[in-house]
């Protein structure tokens, strides 16, 4: 069996947030133009849901970005002085 794990190209990876933020305002879109009935409710439950995944998305990666070295020592010894502090 081959343990080698596989990664999404960069650019693909980086631009997910984007996707499923389009993909959401679309569905959002379509369900809006239904009207009414369980299609229109379902469409909208879908955009709603790729809205919220692509914002949680994109802030768990600005936070990430932003505490790069916090995540990086995560799992040091605490008794090592912290890298910025060398």
């Amino acid at each position: 069996m081959n343990s080698r794990r596989r990664y999404l190209a960069k650019p693909l990876y980086e631009s997910l947030p984007a996707l499923y933020g389009l993909g959401g305002a679309v569905a959002l879109a379509i369900g809006y133009r239904l009207g009414h009935g369980w299609l229109s409710a379902a469409c909208s439950l879908l955009g709603l849901a790729g809205l919220l995944v692509a914002v949680v998305l994109w802030l768990h990666r600005r936070d990430y970005r932003s505490r790069g070295s916090e995540y990086q020592q995560r799992g040091a010894p605490l008794d090592q002085p912290d890298r910025d502090q060398l």
